[in-house]
């Protein structure tokens, strides 16, 4: 190649469009069960609008009602304890 040499550069960017984040996650620490989490306070909704992680959570449990629990044993008391819940979807 005897000619000029020549770089071909991508063109830079000359409008910069910023918005507000679709998706926010907040990571905690557990020491004593030794363990993390990770929260998610915004996500991604309709029309790719932010919404609260809580908020889709609520609206879903009105919407389908809380999960189901077991039926009762035979001639149990008319209490029942759970030993755990459910953990929010977000």
């Amino acid at each position: 190649m005897d000619g000029p040499k020549t770089n071909a550069l991508a063109p830079t960017v000359g409008l910069v469009d910023d918005a507000d984040p679709l998706e926010d996650v907040l990571f905690l620490r557990d020491n004593m069960a030794a363990m993390a989490w990770a929260v998610e306070q915004k996500l991604q909704g309709a029309l790719d609008l932010a919404v609260g992680g809580y908020e889709q959570y609520l609206v879903r449990l009105n919407v389908n009602g809380p999960p189901p629990q077991g039926p009762a044993p035979a001639g149990s008391p008319p209490i029942s304890y759970v030993l755990e819940q459910p953990v929010p979807d977000n």
